[in-house]
């Protein structure tokens, strides 16, 4: 560069006018000496600008203008030091709107001002040239001192307010107003040192007023001590307090807890003591108690009073009386009100249950005054008991035709009779099987055929009175007779065979009691004995004893003499029952042991009379003596031990009797002993009776026990069990309809007694229910006749070979295997059931219908020719028509393909095709309004949308049909299948991710595609909330949640989730090596964005990105297009080429003509012959679905597929808040400095 030769020489405090600047300037930028003049070339600024090396002085008396437009300087760009002395303006605008001057009188301040009187001062401040939205802050005050500060982030070059500062005279009076958030880069905002907001504490919020703190966290709003802070104050109160559903409010961390749920408080840890709490519900976890002791005597008074019901879910105690204060009042027993007591509104009360069961520990007593005890069933008397004047009980079944069933519930209990004298008079036959004792042993076994085997000893009459038994042999004439009358034993052409005996053998009894055979003796030998069995032996003995010749009969022989050979008679007899008489004196040096003894004198004993002897002590007198009491005394005879009285005979004139203070025990250790025994010998009707009595000394009540008689036993454990009991009860104790009931209980399973026999009066005179067994398999059995005015009802089941009519002709044989069979014609009048088993030898069955014997109205009908229907309540509920179609609650539509099982309801059906029978693919059917003809056509019943499932060769298939005219064909579309990989296809044909529809692999993946609109709806009804949860493994790992106006998208953060927390810190240097970039996608060429490339952030924020850079993996059988682009994966070969070929959507349809009914033609209702039976066909055309793969697509078995890496961009908002932290930190630095 050459020199430059100055235009203009300045002297010192010469006034620099613009244009003498102008010719400088020019001169440098056009001098030669600098090759072409000094300008952006070679300078590196833009031309027109001048650049001074020294400081430009303007003092107070010199303008830097000439005022003349032309003298103007256009641009001034300084590189050292613009300077304006004090109190100097520099002056913007053409009007001089603006001045800029430091104010170092007044205010020792820079000054900004508009230069007119009451003129707002507005200054903008731009960044980046202000092109932009958001390059651009505006700062306006307004005439009167408002400030405000905008910013053109909506649209470049339009301000919205953000900040307002009003002044005001007094300070405390100044307004500061944000429109948006307040961002404070300290930690703390102090209030004329009084209250502070300190957010030092990590990121806690601590709000400070005087001594007290509160803490606000990102989950709580606490005082910074316990027990610090209160919530309101006395006098100032909040007026309402808002909590979210689920809200706790926790007093001493946990100690109780009040818990809302849906429309509920829980109180938990503690007790809710109040003196008057109303709330629609209150819950507690704990004990909600009360310390009123006030007792409850209406329904307004008591310790906890309520308005509406009271509902307790586990047990309730009441410590005394429960009062059910309303007529007509209901206690409610079991889940569904099963059981229920209810007051009749008078003084009644009626239970009702299913069943009801009366379990008493002692004695169960049903006390009907007027001695009638009536059963019902729904309102409707059913049995009665009615005890007569002369004590007989009446049982009467009230409706006639009806019988008295005896069941059990299926252990075998037996009826039994336990009166010896009582019997069961039945003048028909008994058929059975076997006969038992009352204890269950089997005495008599009946086989088929009439044999009978009797277990034990048969007895045929009684000792003294017997009977006569004859047995009959083979041949005729031949008997073996008992004659009881004449007591021989008679054999007519029978022989008595005794054994391979030999003449002259003897036959004895032996211990055993069976007649035992002794082989005839050796010639010369006697028959002796050794006191139990007889033997042969040799004559011997030293002389022969000799009697009196005479003696009295069965007197005992005695010793004439001491030679011991020579008998007398005497005195002392023993007869044939072993009474021995005679004895003048009996002298005993030990003791009298005897069963009895008989005193015809009298027996004088001075002192007491101890009973110990034998084994039971018995004092005994003969009918002719007596012990006499004192007459006519309360305490005529006492039995006593101490001076407790055990038994007190009465002798109180007509008020005797015998009063027990304690248990009456008796006990005997002899078989069937003891025996207590009431007889009357007054000749007349009546006799003994055994009186029961239960004076309450209260109103009687239904279900009170009149008494009770238990039986007792050991069972194998030796512990005494109560094994059956009968009770008498109150049935019914209204006034005037006394009733009452007898049950008999029996102990069954585990030793619980169960009633077998219930006997109930009625309120119907006359009448009296029975009820024996406890369930449908007791057994009732009768060893004797039954006699009964009705039916014998058997719920369980009945035994025998034979049964006959009233004179012994059979009626009915039954086999061994339980085949029936009938001798003459059977008519049956009320049903017929034969238990799958087969009916032979019988003819022609005709009826009609076939009804049920219980309810007529269930029924099986033959309408018509090849026509069955089956009915129930009168109305017919199936029908099988002509062509084997099954019609539920409809007629079925005629013309189904015949090789089709058919299920019609309504219109719909469930059918089977098997015309693939050879495959084993049976096609089923779900369908609605649509049956499938003669020809495989499918047509619709009714004029309507048509609907079908099907599932054939392991795959499920939905079509719809659009809305076809009743008999024509009907084409469907295919909306959903089920392939045999278990894989749901909507929209699809096939298991592959292109093309529009839906597809849920059986492997978890989910495809939706659609080719405009949005692929996938959320919508969460309500309140706002999570919509979306993300999961790795069960560990919630984020969310999208909504709200009215916007979606949220939100990753786990949880303190508990996280360990390791350390400030984030070098951010902005980690910020600085990011490269945002702008590009675009390959997909997307004409739209460019801003953004980041995935590797380049890798290192700076690795967390942030997912997969490797120029990452691949292997993909098998991949179908891709012309592009280059994989469309589909796991799609094999033959899948691919099948796929390039289109398909048929529905089949061609041949034309056909109507078919009419005829005749021999089963006619629906409404329907005459002529009429359509099958609509004509019109001819279609076949359908086809589009191939799947395009004909350039490519196959390939195996091939490298790109896996591209991604960007999180929400993981760099950590970084850029430490970043901006960073920033505002050395911002707030500078400024302080």
């Amino acid at each position: 560069m050459g020199t430059v030769s100055r235009v203009h020489t300045f002297s010192a405090g010469s006034v620099l006018t613009a244009a003498q600047l102008n010719n400088e300037f020019d001169n440098l930028l056009t001098s030669s000496a600098i090759n072409g003049g000094l300008d952006a070339t070679n300078l590196g600024v833009t031309a027109g600008q001048i650049t001074a090396s020294k400081a430009l002085v303007v003092d107070s008396s010199r303008n830097l203008d000439d005022t003349t437009t032309t003298n103007m300087i256009n641009n001034l760009t300084l590189s050292g030091t613009l300077k304006l002395i004090d109190d100097q303006a520099l002056t913007l605008g053409t009007n001089d709107d603006i001045t800029v001057k430091y104010d170092e009188t007044t205010n020792d301040a820079l000054e900004i001002a508009a230069a007119v009187n009451g003129q707002p001062l507005a200054i903008v401040l731009k960044a980046d040239r202000g092109d932009d939205a958001a390059d651009e802050w505006k700062l306006n005050i307004a005439d009167g001192g408002t400030l405000t500060l905008g910013n053109d982030i909506a649209s470049a070059g339009t301000y919205v307010t953000g900040l307002t500062i009003t002044p005001n005279s007094t300070t405390a009076a100044w307004l500061l107003d944000f429109e948006g958030d307040v961002d404070v880069g300290g930690d703390t905002l102090s209030f004329n040192a009084a209250a502070t907001i300190d957010t030092s504490g990590n990121n806690n919020l601590t709000l400070s007023a005087g001594t007290a703190d509160v803490v606000v966290t990102a989950s709580n709003l606490a005082p910074a001590s316990n027990d610090g802070s209160a919530i309101g104050v006395s006098g100032t109160a909040w007026s309402d307090v808002f909590l979210a559903s689920g809200a706790v409010v926790n007093f001493n961390a946990g100690d109780v807890t009040l818990t809302h749920s849906s429309n509920t408080l829980t109180v938990a840890g503690g007790t809710l003591a109040t003196a008057a709490l109303t709330a629609s519900t209150i819950t507690a976890s704990g004990i909600v108690k009360t310390d009123d002791t006030t007792d409850a005597t209406s329904t307004t008074d008591g310790s906890l009073q309520t308005d509406g019901g009271l509902s307790v879910a586990k047990d309730a105690v009441i410590g005394d009386d429960v009062k059910l204060l309303s007529d007509s009042a209901v206690l409610s027993l079991g889940a569904d009100s099963d059981a229920t007591l209810t007051h009749d509104g008078t003084t009644g009360v009626t239970i009702a249950a299913n069943p009801i069961t009366v379990d008493s520990g002692a004695a169960l007593t049903l006390d009907a005054h007027t001695g009638v005890f009536v059963f019902k069933d729904a309102g409707s008397e059913v049995l009665r008991f009615t005890e007569g004047n002369s004590g007989d009980v009446t049982v009467k079944l009230a409706t006639d035709g009806k019988d008295l069933v005896f069941t059990d519930n299926g252990d075998a209990t037996n009826l039994k009779i336990l009166d010896a004298a009582a019997g069961i008079n039945v003048p028909g036959e008994v058929q059975t099987t076997k006969i038992a004792y009352t204890d269950g042993d089997d005495a008599i076994t009946i086989a088929d055929g009439g044999g009978a085997t009797f277990e034990q000893t048969l007895t045929v009459g009684s000792n003294g009175s017997g009977k006569d038994v004859q047995f009959y042999g083979d041949t005729s004439g031949s008997n073996v007779l008992v004659d009881a009358s004449a007591d021989d034993l008679i054999l007519t052409n029978f022989g008595l065979a005794v054994g391979s005996d030999a003449t002259g053998d003897v036959y004895y009894r032996d211990a055993n009691g069976f007649l035992a055979r002794l082989g005839v003796g050796s010639n010369g030998q006697v028959l002796t004995t050794n006191g139990t069995i007889p033997s042969w032996g040799s004559a011997g003995g030293s002389g022969d004893f000799s009697g009196p010749g005479s003696s009295t009969d069965n007197a005992v022989v005695r010793f004439d003499g001491t030679g011991g050979k020579t008998g007398q008679n005497s005195g002392v007899t023993i007869d044939d029952s072993n009474n021995a008489t005679g004895f003048a004196n009996l002298t005993l040096t030990g003791e009298l042991d005897a069963a009895t003894g008989d005193f015809s004198g009298a027996v004088d004993i001075a002192g007491d009379l101890t009973l110990s002897a034998g084994a039971d002590g018995a004092l005994r007198f003969s009918a002719a003596s007596s012990v006499k009491m004192l007459d006519n005394s309360a305490t005529s005879l006492v039995f006593e031990e101490a001076d407790n009285a055990y038994m007190t005979f009465v002798t109180t004139n007509s008020s005797e009797a015998i009063n027990f203070d304690v248990d009456l025990l008796a006990t005997s250790s002899t078989a069937s002993k003891p025996v207590l025994t009431l007889k009357n010998t007054n000749n007349g009707a009546t006799s003994a009776y055994l009186k029961f009595v239960n004076d309450k000394g209260a109103a009687g009540a239904d279900n009170d026990v009149c008494g009770t008689i238990t039986f007792y036993g050991d069972d194998d454990n030796q512990d005494n069990i109560e094994f059956a009991r009968i009770e008498g009860v109150v049935a019914d104790a209204s006034n005037g309809d006394e009733c009452g009931a007898l049950k008999l209980y029996v102990a069954e399973n585990d030793g619980n007694n169960t009633v077998g026999l219930s006997l109930t009066g009625s309120t119907t005179d006359g009448e009296v229910d029975a009820t024996i067994g406890a369930g449908s398999a007791s057994v009732v059995t009768v060893p004797g006749h039954i006699d009964l005015a009705g039916d014998i009802n058997v719920a369980g089941e009945l035994q025998t070979a034979n049964i006959g009519y009233t004179d012994g002709d059979n009626a009915i044989t039954i086999a061994d295997g339980g085949g029936v069979t009938f001798p003459q014609a059977a008519t049956f009048t009320s049903g017929f059931s034969n238990n799958d088993q087969d009916i032979t030898n019988v003819g022609d069955i005709a009826v009609d219908t076939i009804s049920g014997d219980a309810d007529s109205n269930t029924t099986i009908g033959f309408p018509g020719s090849d026509v069955l229907t089956f009915s129930t309540g009168g109305t017919e509920a199936l029908r099988i028509n002509d062509e084997g179609v099954l019609g539920v609650k409809t007629t079925p539509a005629s013309g189904w393909h015949t090789d089709h099982g058919v299920i019609q309801i309504g219109t719909g059906a469930l059918w089977v095709d098997p015309h693939d029978e050879a495959s084993a693919n049976n096609m089923v059917f779900l369908s609605n309004n649509l049956y499938r003809d003669s020809s495989d056509e499918w047509r619709a019943i009714v004029t309507d949308e048509a609907t079908r499932y099907y599932q054939y060769g392991g795959e499920h298939y939905f079509d719809t049909a659009a809305s076809t005219s009743a008999g024509a064909a009907v084409t469907f579309t295919n909306r959903m299948m089920i392939d045999s990989s278990g894989n749901v296809l909507v929209g699809k044909t096939s298991a592959v991710a292109g093309g529009a529809g839906s597809l849920l692999l059986a492997n978890g993946q989910a495809y939706h595609t659609i080719d405009s609109n949005p692929v996938l709806y959320v919508r969460r009804e309500g309140s706002a909330g999570t919509a979306v949860n993300f999961h790795n493994g069960t560990t919630l790992s984020g969310t999208i949640g909504v709200n009215g106006s916007s979606a949220s998208y939100n990753t786990s953060s949880d303190y508990r989730l996280k360990e390791n927390v350390i400030d984030l810190t070098g951010a902005t240097t980690r910020v600085a090596q990011l490269q945002p970039r702008r590009f675009n996608f390959i997909a997307e060429p004409s739209k460019t964005v801003d953004g980041f490339v995935a590797h380049e952030v890798s290192d700076i924020v690795p967390e942030a990105i997912t997969g490797d850079k120029d990452g691949n993996r292997t993909a098998e059988n991949v179908v891709v297009n012309a592009s280059g682009e994989v469309i589909a994966e796991d799609v094999t070969e033959d899948q691919w080429t099948a796929g390039k070929e289109r398909t048929i959507k529905t089949a061609a349809i041949e034309a056909a003509d109507a078919v009419l009914y005829a005749d021999g033609d089963e006619l629906p209702e409404g329907k005459s012959i002529g009429d359509v039976k099958t609509p004509a066909i019109e001819a279609q055309d076949a359908t086809y679905n589009d191939p799947i793969y395009a004909a350039d697509t490519v196959w390939h078995e195996s091939l490298t597929v790109p896996v591209y890496q991604g960007i999180d961009q929400a993981k760099l908002v950590p970084l850029l808040t430490a970043a901006v932290q960073e920033l505002t930190a050395r911002v707030a630095a500078l400024e302080a400095a």
